[in-house]
């Protein structure tokens, strides 16, 4: 994968020949959908976490027993709860420095001269 493109490539990962691309993927329900059912998840395949950011309700399935999610077995299995809580915190904190690292906060960015024209042209500087 070239230096300059953001990411990895997937196609290890799809032949079945590379290492394991990561230990779970996120699922999410944004605010923008429903407010009062905004929720984030991991999952493994195996266990699935998932966190209500309205309420700060917690459930946690295993999905080879229960794959329908109907009995949250969070209250029985509270290590494996919180060791996937602490994933999916170390995942937002990840998620918002990559943010701030794309966003250039913290950093002074100057435009060139052919920007400065094409803003004042937009009417955005004078």
């Amino acid at each position: 994968m070239p230096e300059a493109v953001d990411g990895d490539s997937v196609l290890g990962l799809l032949r079945g020949d590379g290492p394991a691309w990561r230990a779970w993927i996120d699922l999410e329900h944004e605010a923008c959908y429903t407010p009062q059912n905004q929720w984030n998840a991991l999952t493994d395949g195996r266990w699935k976490y998932v966190y209500f950011s309205p309420t700060g309700e917690e459930q946690l399935f295993d999905l080879a027993e229960d794959p329908r999610e109907k009995e949250d077995v969070g209250p029985a299995r509270p290590e494996r709860r919180e060791e996937l809580r602490r994933d999916l915190e170390i995942f937002f904190d990840t998620q918002e420095e990559l943010g701030r690292l794309r966003a250039g906060k913290g950093r002074a960015v100057e435009p060139s001269e052919e920007e400065v024209e094409v803003l004042r042209s937009l009417g955005y500087v004078d």
